[in-house]
């Protein structure tokens, strides 16, 4: 079961069209359960929602739809029935009252080796202004059929293409029970690092910031602020040692002019310049209380295309 509320229109969709969903798939993709709330189905140009279930095989059946407005809160819901052997999957507008559901063939992908999901997926799509607001899908529950709770593990999955028509795409991972899906490109810089248990602060003359077009891992990583010549951008976190700490940076600068650094308690301990790939940097921190920083900092003259650098994949380990 999962819940969320109908996101902002597209701007100016022209023919795209587009689903929002939680939902069920088999290990091998053989097919689907899902409640989904529809964008321009039909070239209605509003949001509708209705139960879906199907594959390429048996075709796909959609029940009768409901009438969706901007901000109203949805309820997903997808059930199996251990009488019957069959999936029952239900949307319901908890503002309106409306409410839509559908049977699917019995056995259909069956209760075993599923995957679930939280999607975004749009047809006809050209740039960020067919895709609607972002959407978060919160006090999301999963119960297997002896009635324990399932722990999940979410993976982030953004279509290269996609990525390419709309850099704001990306996925934030507050819990297992709380997902958002990102098309205004605002990535959190906890998520963009991968490391929700540190505290995060940026500043100098712009602030670093979350984003989705260059990353190592998980398909976002944070990036320095735009500064200008005789300016630096930075950002920072402190740790408790003693432990080890890695993490991978890259940089797209003015070579041996423009540098991205490291600091320990203020002290650099390396730094990169030109252009580089991705590259893991590990240091032994010792007990107590230390600053990491990463900073970017411009010289009084010239600058490369990019002028920017990025860090990924924070991780501390404890020695």
């Amino acid at each position: 079961m999962a819940y969320w509320n109908a996101p902002s229109y597209p701007p100016s969709p022209g023919n795209a069209y587009g689903y929002l969903f939680n939902a069920i798939e088999p290990d091998d993709g053989g097919g689907i359960v899902q409640p989904v709330m529809e964008w321009n189905k039909y070239s209605s140009n509003r949001w509708t929602a209705a139960s879906w279930w199907g594959n390429k095989t048996v075709g796909y059946q959609r029940s009768s739809p409901i009438d969706v407005s901007v901000g109203n809160r949805l309820k997903g819901e997808l059930e199996w029935n251990a009488t019957y052997s069959r999936w029952h999957i239900r949307i319901t507008n908890l503002d309106s009252g409306g409410s839509t559901g559908f049977w699917a063939d019995e056995n259909f992908i069956g209760d075993t080796n599923l995957a679930v999901f939280v999607t975004l997926e749009g047809y006809n799509i050209d740039d960020n202004t067919d895709v609607p607001g972002d959407t978060t899908f919160y006090d999301m529950t999963f119960i297997d059929t002896q009635g324990s709770s399932v722990d999940i593990t979410w993976e982030k999955n953004i279509n290269e293409t996609a990525k390419g028509l709309i850099p704001g795409l990306g996925v934030v991972r507050y819990s297992d029970s709380e997902v958002e899906l990102v098309t205004s490109g605002i990535v959190p810089i906890w998520d963009a690092v991968d490391n929700t248990d540190l505290s995060w602060s940026t500043g100098g003359d712009a602030n670093w910031f979350g984003q989705t077009l260059e990353s190592y891992y998980d398909d976002d990583a944070a990036e320095s602020g735009d500064i200008s010549d005789e300016e630096d951008t930075w950002l920072e976190t402190t740790i408790e040692g003693p432990c080890d700490v890695s993490f991978y940076w890259k940089v797209d600068s003015q070579y041996e002019h423009d540098y991205l650094r490291f600091y320990i308690d203020g002290a650099e301990q390396d730094k990169i310049s030109g252009i580089t790939s991705w590259a893991q940097k590990t240091y032994s921190i010792s007990n107590g209380s230390h600053t990491l920083t990463w900073k970017y900092t411009k010289d009084s003259s010239g600058s490369n295309p990019g002028d920017c650098s990025w860090v990924d994949m924070v991780s501390i380990t404890e020695d």
